[in-house]
């Protein structure tokens, strides 16, 4: 099934030199815009939960520092993975079942080979803590203090509804940033605040991916969506067709999308 949506043209892309896509195939991948890739000195990542391989893609591009953030994963996070699937596997064996936990058996390994154990000034670190405002949380200018390098960044951040309380602290350290990816969620209840800061921000908005994991409500708007900002976006052309070549369905057994957008 296709939805047909249109969306205000404050969302229309500019067009850009060459958008390349980094991560997984399908949920977990990102288009983006790739100078702004290389010419970064810093990823700075917030929300990773099982799924890394934007962040591999990424190093493996550009042989960079590389800082992520969430609070939900470490050691316990995956010893609690680990623990359920030998207890199921235990109770009920299942061949099938054993087959899929191999992914998390193997996890751990993965990502400590990634991620260092140890402060890394010259490559992955991870922080077991989540980004936003308040006792619990890191705020923004935490994570950038903790940069061995504070300028030329890409920033991603999919911290599942968390992103709207840093808008206003991105939009203070813009000038920071190289290039942005931001996944947005419960778009319908923010469609002002991130209208608003796609206007006031001095990157330019080069890529929009609706993720059909979520749905559409009923006066069509895509409940999350994923926009990619770089510097490099040329303010004279814009982009009239999306999804883009790269573009994958988050999920790939639910529906795919055309999107227009209003005239003004």
């Amino acid at each position: 099934m296709t939805e047909f949506i249109t969306l205000p043209n404050i969302f229309r892309p500019y067009k850009c030199k060459k958008l390349i896509r980094l991560g997984k195939n399908n949920d977990g991948g990102y288009v983006v815009e790739e100078n702004s890739i290389l010419k970064s000195k810093t990823l700075l990542s917030f929300g990773i939960d099982h799924d890394w391989s934007f962040e591999e893609d990424f190093y493996n591009k550009n042989k960079c520092v590389v800082h992520s953030y969430d609070g939900s994963v470490g050691p316990l996070f995956f010893l609690r993975k680990i623990k359920l699937r030998i207890y199921k596997l235990l109770t009920r064996p299942n061949k099938d079942y054993f087959e899929v936990s191999k992914y998390w058996f193997k996890l751990p390994i993965k990502f400590y080979k990634f991620f260092s154990i140890i402060n890394n000034t010259k490559g992955p670190n991870h922080y077991e803590k989540f980004v936003g405002n308040g006792e619990k949380y890191i705020s923004l200018d935490e994570t950038l203090n903790n940069l061995p390098i504070n300028n030329d960044i890409f920033l991603k951040i999919d911290i599942e509804g968390g992103e709207y309380v840093l808008l206003d602290d991105i939009l203070k350290k813009e000038i920071v940033f190289t290039g942005i990816v931001i996944e947005f969620h419960e778009v319908s209840k923010h469609v002002e605040e991130i209208e608003n800061f796609i206007t006031i921000l001095n990157l330019k908005l080069v890529h929009l991916h609706i993720n059909n994991y979520a749905s559409i409500t009923p006066g069509g708007i895509p409940e999350v969506i994923e926009l990619s900002f770089s510097r490099n976006g040329d303010s004279n052309y814009f982009q009239n067709k999306l999804p883009h070549k790269l573009d994958q369905n988050n999920d790939p057994d639910s529906w795919s999308y055309e999107l227009s957008f209003e005239i003004e």
